[in-house]
């Protein structure tokens, strides 16, 4: 019990510090479990948008961070080792707080039932040659800038 809350109270400090550091920042998190994949996307959205970005490789870790920091957007993957970014997003919608969600992932969307667009997600980014170009466009809309 006293290891967990010990590990509970440095998370909460690590999140009150993130809060702080970032006040000015757009905070992201890309939740994606391939690390290639997860750091290109970082790397992007950084770049981009000088973004302050974590990343979560799977849905209890999503969970947690989205439990101890406000995000103003989620890219989140299908395939996860714990479980579906669809179930996820049914999850998220039920949040009062939920930040934007754009889906990233190797899945054509019209393989995906429920369709993640009617589920509340902004855009839906497959991962190829095409996404280094598509998601910035899709932040800039999920986050209403002008391009």
């Amino acid at each position: 019990m006293v290891i967990c809350d010990q590990i509970w109270m440095e998370e909460l400090e690590a999140a009150v510090f993130r809060d702080d550091f970032c006040k000015d920042k757009l905070k992201m998190l890309v939740v994606e479990d391939e690390p290639s994949t997860a750091s290109n996307i970082k790397r992007l959205l950084c770049r981009r948008f000088n973004a302050y970005v974590d990343v979560a490789a799977d849905l209890a870790t999503a969970r947690l961070l989205l439990g101890s920091c406000r995000y103003d957007l989620v890219t989140l993957d299908q395939l996860l080792p714990d479980g579906s970014g669809i179930e996820f997003l049914i999850e998220l919608h039920h949040n009062p707080c939920v930040p934007r969600v754009v889906m990233v992932s190797a899945l054509d969307r019209s393989s995906i039932d429920p369709d993640p667009l009617d589920l509340g997600a902004f855009d839906y980014i497959m991962k190829d040659e095409k996404m280094a170009c598509l998601l910035p466009n899709a932040v800039r809309r999920a986050l209403g800038m002008a391009q």
